[in-house]
């Protein structure tokens, strides 16, 4: 029961706007396909997927469902993984990014205020504590400026977009290839799910 509400707890801690958006220390750009089945099949179930697991006969029964989960499993579930992990990434980057210019500028506002009330007089103007605290806020304002260079060089929050974007269209289209819905319901249905896939790369490689 302790443990229960302990989890509870922790789960709404982490429901938190500040702390859901507080960035992480390491995400990586690039996704590898887990060696263990089962934590890959977690990962397919956690996006809605469906896994290639069946039990007894059923793959005999349901040829057709099992064809097409192979071959998304083959040309579009790698592309999707690697879009989603992209756009985690950029996600992050660009989390961290505002926290920089959130704390940045607050600190720099504080030391503006803090200077203009505890140095208002002409004597306090030309002290030692006085030029550090003026150097030390003129560095503040300079690292934020550079950060913000920075960002509007990278451009993480388009790039989370765009890759975000490739990630969904292709989360459409693989329900769309099961359900044999148009255009997947042609004869050469696999090719056009390929060309597709390809079209996405290419555009996400343009937008960089």
């Amino acid at each position: 029961m302790m443990s229960t509400t302990s989890k509870r707890k922790k789960s709404r801690f982490q429901d938190l706007f500040f702390i859901r958006r507080f960035p992480k220390r390491e995400v990586p750009d690039t996704w590898e396909r887990p060696e263990n089945d089962s934590e890959y099949s977690a990962m397919l179930e956690y996006e809605d997927f469906l896994t290639l697991h069946f039990e007894g006969d059923k793959e005999q029964k349901y040829p057709v469902v099992v064809r097409d989960l192979r071959d998304l499993d083959e040309h579009l579930l790698p592309t999707f993984f690697e879009f989603s992990q992209k756009s985690k990434y950029f996600q992050n980057m660009f989390y961290s990014y505002q926290w920089l210019f959130i704390v940045g500028t607050f600190l720099a506002t504080v030391l503006g205020i803090c200077t203009t009330y505890a140095f208002n007089t002409p004597e306090a103007l030309n002290s030692i504590p006085f030029k550090v605290v003026t150097l030390f806020t003129s560095l503040v304002s300079a690292i934020i400026a550079a950060f913000t260079a920075l960002a509007n060089r990278r451009q993480p929050q388009r790039r989370w977009a765009m890759s975000r974007r490739a990630a969904e269209e292709l989360r459409q289209n693989y329900f769309i290839y099961l359900s044999h819905l148009a255009p997947y319901n042609q004869s050469n249905r696999l090719d056009l799910l390929r060309s597709r896939v390809v079209e996405l790369k290419d555009l996400e490689e343009q937008d960089v």
